[in-house]
């Protein structure tokens, strides 16, 4: 079993407690033992559920930009905020154009990963000479509502309709209620 995600409510307080796991057992069986346990140590009689939240078999979204003669002014938006190219100097939100449009796009990559908003959502790398591929960091279908376009110059392109794609699958969830 991958990571997953044990939400804990105590049933007094309407506490959840995370907690992060990785464990060879079985989610139900992990699941069990934990009710258990939690049986034990609050004999209120207070109503415990433990919820397990974990990976399925879910893919990625990402999608691709690619550099052609890429100058000063040139912009682009990822999930709403836009990274526009300057010769040098760039602060927030800018890149600097580099010596080559592989230089320039890894100079985007750079910035979009710099951007501490974005960059919970998805990463910037640059995956072969001129092409920066974003991904979601969220498997499964939610990284397809992510939205990057080329918005001024049409020197950088980007894949798709205007969002990551090829993102599939969801999150799956297990839950056990156990009244004490």
């Amino acid at each position: 079993m991958s990571q997953c995600v044990l939400l804990i409510n105590d049933g007094g307080t309407g506490a959840l407690y995370p907690t992060f796991a990785n464990s060879t057992q079985s989610l139900q069986g992990l699941v069990q033992n934990l009710t258990n346990l939690f049986a034990k140590a609050s004999p209120s009689g207070n109503q415990i559920s433990v919820a397990a939240i974990a990976p399925s078999v879910a893919v990625q979204a990402s999608g691709t930009m690619t550099g052609a003669s890429v100058v000063a002014t040139n912009a682009v938006s990822v999930c709403g905020v836009t990274y526009t190219c300057v010769n040098s100097g760039a602060v927030a939100n800018q890149f600097n154009k580099g010596g080559s449009d592989d230089a320039t796009m890894i100079n985007l990559a750079a910035a979009i990963n710099a951007d501490t908003t974005i960059s919970k959502y998805l990463s910037a790398a640059r995956t072969s000479s001129a092409v920066l591929t974003l991904t979601s960091l969220q498997p499964g279908n939610i990284g397809n509502f992510l939205p990057f376009s080329q918005t001024s110059g049409a020197t950088i392109t980007c894949t798709g309709s205007g969002f990551l794609t090829s993102g599939a699958g969801n999150l799956s969830s297990v839950f056990h209620g156990f009244g004490v």
